[in-house]
């Protein structure tokens, strides 16, 4: 074998073994500043020309452990209360008994445990049907100290 071949193939040795630092990744493509912190991608210890990375060289993590945290942050908004602040009935059809549709409205908080975002607060509401025998028994409750029945009808909505 002559000099000249020795030397072509080990320099490429050297190329494919001495492989740069900056190593494939898809981390480079899929966190840029705007990925969530949460996404996934993967790193691999060595540059291969046809974009493969063995197994064994192929590690997985997040943006947010690959950036240093420098992405967006993806909330995880928790319910921490729920007050019922009313109720009423939005109708009622009668024949031989009524069919009543009451609507209940909430006020919900919510808590991000995730980001840091402040809390909010926002009005809800939960409809239920039921049968009752004379219209007037649509609502039925209507005590505010007692509203937490479902067919309480009185205090405020959204």
């Amino acid at each position: 074998m002559s000099r000249k071949y020795i030397q072509l193939a080990a320099t490429a040795i050297f190329f494919l073994v001495c492989q740069s630092a900056a190593a494939q990744s898809s981390c480079n493509s899929s966190c840029p500043q705007s990925a969530y912190c949460d996404t996934q991608c993967w790193t691999c210890d060595f540059d291969y020309q046809d974009n493969s990375c063995p197994p064994n060289e192929t590690h997985y993590e997040t943006c947010g452990d690959f950036s240093g945290g420098n992405c967006q942050c993806r909330p995880n908004w928790v319910q921490t209360s729920r007050v019922k602040i009313g109720g009423n009935v939005t109708y009622s059809i009668c024949f031989i008994g009524c069919q009543c549709h009451n609507v209940s409205y909430f006020l919900a908080t919510y808590h991000d445990t995730n980001c840091g975002q402040p809390d909010y607060t926002q009005c809800e509401t939960d409809a239920v049907d039921y049968f009752a025998y004379h219209e007037s028994e649509c609502c039925f409750y209507t005590d505010p100290s007692d509203i937490s029945h479902s067919d309480y009808c009185g205090g405020s909505s959204c």
